[in-house]
């Protein structure tokens, strides 16, 4: 029942603010306070999307200090293109574990597949391996798993900023940071 009511809140909201985004820019001050006046976060957050979707890229409302409402052109920013480039994925996998990176996100891959070159037990049992595409992982927590060179194994991103290593031939997975 709450659930239809809100659905009606949302779509008399709606009608309210593409009538008034119709008649003239000058009713946009007068829309987003309709919007702003909604006791609802979902009413309010619809409403406030219908605003922004019926707003163009073009042209934005500006008021000059006289109060009066004036036409401004904006720049449109380029995207930058999504990097596809695998070898570069893999070479910024973790690399926020070394130092911070400042540029695009899309170009960081959530997992990579990799194989072991070389595989050791630090002093309390922790593995460190370095793997054939440079990056050397040092475990850190106790979990047993059996690693030699020549496995195939897949790192994966984690939640808070969390990374794991697990062989292709199993389940099991440890956390790792990367040293190298």
């Amino acid at each position: 029942m709450n659930n239809i009511k809100l659905l009606g809140a949302v779509i008399i909201s709606l009608y309210f603010t593409t009538s008034a985004l119709a008649y003239d820019d000058q009713r946009l001050s007068q829309a987003l306070e309709n919007c702003t006046k909604q006791k609802d976060n979902l009413v309010r957050l619809g409403c406030f999307d219908q605003l922004a979707e019926n707003l163009t890229l073009t042209e934005n409302l500006i008021i000059t200090p006289s109060n009066e409402p004036h036409r401004h052109q904006v720049d449109k920013k380029e995207i930058p293109p999504m990097v596809s480039d695998p070898s570069k994925k893999v070479a910024s996998f973790a690399k926020n574990h070394l130092k911070k990176i400042a540029g695009n996100k899309a170009e960081i891959s959530n997992e990579i597949t990799a194989t072991i070159i070389q595989a050791k037990k630090m002093l309390r049992g922790q593995w460190q391996v370095s793997l054939n595409n440079g990056q050397k992982w040092q475990q850190k927590d106790t979990v047993y798993l059996k690693l030699t060179s020549g496995d195939e194994v897949i790192l994966e991103e984690g939640a808070l900023g969390a990374f794991y290593l697990k062989k292709l031939t199993s389940n099991r997975r440890i956390r790792v940071r990367r040293i190298l």
